[in-house]
């Protein structure tokens, strides 16, 4: 996944490159001013990759958490279907009106005969 830097981010860095660059020439010899800047440039980049990874770890976290959230979701929407279903299929065995059932579990009717039709094959 490619890391996305902001021009802003890109501007501060570079001034403050210019500005080390202007510091250093005027103080070192030409060998020094290179390590200095090799060394700083080396942190900067470091920084970044750092400051990269620590938004992807927290980007991943929340993908996380917000997978947990949805799959408890659809677990309690599955759970209260399923006992939908339980519930038709009881009252129906019990000889409740496929109406009422229809009306108390709010299923279709056409899936409630079916179902219906299946428990007096299975017997």
């Amino acid at each position: 996944m490619p890391c996305r830097i902001s021009s802003e981010m890109l501007h501060d860095h570079f001034l403050a490159t210019i500005l080390q660059l202007w510091r250093i020439n005027s103080t070192k010899s030409v060998e020094d001013r290179k390590d200095i800047m090799t060394a700083r440039i080396k942190d900067r980049r470091d920084a970044m990759q750092q400051g990269v990874r620590r938004g992807r770890r927290e980007g991943i976290q929340e993908g996380k958490q917000a997978g947990r959230q949805q799959g408890i979701q659809e677990g309690i929407q599955r759970g209260m279907q399923q006992g939908r279903f339980d519930v038709a299929r009881n009252m129906l065995q019990g000889g409740t009106p496929v109406a009422q059932v229809c009306k108390w579990t709010g299923l279709d009717a056409a899936y409630l005969n079916m179902l219906l039709q299946e428990m007096i094959l299975k017997k």
